[in-house]
């Protein structure tokens, strides 16, 4: 509470100090007043203790009156910054949002849509597995609009419903992985993802709850809102790292939606650097993505999926295609010599049944 500093014995002794100090600058005092000199003096209504009560001197006025500007600017500061407190809270999810956004990738199959993440620049994102299911095609789309229409399978655990994809992409954005283990119930997250196939949506929620289901595996649930569609969408806490991955709801509740622990994702991609699942990698490929097989040969088979971007850079179809008709000649030369056989051995069998007879 701000207030004209009303108490007789002070203002007694304010108006000497006021007066001294006009005499000190050769000023006339006769009908001063500390309204003259100093106009309307404000102070907080905060009481000064002393051991006893008694009139400050002369020499403690300048101290007190620092002091009770010093308190007064301090509560002016605390009551401003109130509300730009308030504003950089909102502010951090907007960065958040703008950070996030360019590496979120939509899914799309012959059979449905989704979400994705990418986790390394090379065009490692992650998903989840029934997103890609058993599809056949596959189109995946960047914020900017880049489009990709061939991906990699480098691992899937349908288990968890995850599934570590690979584009043909080189410097995309990323989103860190954080440690799902440190969340907690009632931390705010933030979704984003595509759902009912709108674009980077963004919702905001918080940690609900954290259960073990089942068959063992630990869930995140929020109450960030998500749809058919935000399935792989990217779960994120304050710091702008995943915490989990969006992939099933409870039909029937509000905003019951759960989603997977990235620690599992993690798990899934240091797995990867210790196997040779990559080299393994099934491909997706949308209509017209794959090279133009060309002219076809007698009793040759084409290999349109050559495994990995590696083999495909340092492999040439021509080559798999003269070792597989080196293979259907040995085959066919080999069955023609079974068939030498067995013609003789039958003429020899029919020979020894006649001479029997």
């Amino acid at each position: 509470m701000i207030q004209i500093f009303q108490d007789p014995v002070r203002t007694t002794t304010l108006r000497h100090a006021t007066r001294n100090a006009q005499r000190a600058q050769g000023l006339d005092v006769t009908n001063s007043s500390p309204s003259n000199a100093w106009g309307e003096v404000f102070f907080l209504d905060i009481p000064f203790y002393r051991t006893r009560r008694e009139p400050c001197a002369d020499s403690d006025i300048p101290g007190v009156l620092a002091m009770r500007i010093r308190l007064f600017v301090m509560c002016i500061c605390l009551w401003l910054s109130a509300p730009v407190y308030g504003q950089g809270i909102e502010s951090n999810w907007v960065k958040i949002a703008e950070m996030a956004t360019p590496a979120i990738a939509v899914i799309e199959t012959e059979k449905g849509l989704g979400s994705g993440f990418f986790v390394k620049s090379d065009g490692t994102l992650i998903t989840n597995s029934h997103v890609i299911g058993d599809a056949k095609e596959i189109t995946v789309k960047l914020k900017n609009g880049e489009t990709y229409r061939r991906a990699f399978i480098l691992s899937v655990d349908e288990q968890r419903d995850l599934a570590v994809l690979r584009v043909e992409a080189a410097d995309v954005p990323i989103l860190p992985l954080g440690n799902s283990n440190d969340s907690k119930t009632g931390e705010e997250v933030l979704l984003v993802g595509a759902p009912r196939g709108l674009e980077q949506t963004v919702s905001n929620g918080i940690i609900s709850g954290i259960r073990v289901l089942e068959n063992g595996n630990r869930v995140i649930q929020t109450t960030a809102p998500a749809s058919p569609g935000s399935s792989g969408g990217p779960l994120l806490n304050r710091q702008g790292q995943v915490i989990g991955i969006i992939t099933f709801s409870l039909v029937g509740g509000q905003n019951l939606n759960f989603a997977i622990p990235a620690n599992y994702a993690k798990g899934m991609l240091d797995a990867l650097s210790l196997s040779t699942a990559e080299a393994t990698g099934r491909l997706l490929a949308a209509p017209n993505s794959s090279p133009d097989p060309g002219p076809s040969k007698a009793n040759g088979v084409f290999v349109v999926a050559y495994r990995t971007p590696g083999h495909q850079r340092y492999s040439t179809p021509e080559v798999f295609q003269e070792v597989v008709d080196d293979l259907l000649k040995e085959v066919e030369e080999l069955t023609e010599e079974a068939d030498t056989i067995l013609q003789s051995t039958l003429k020899s069998s029919k020979e020894d049944e006649n001479k029997a007879a």
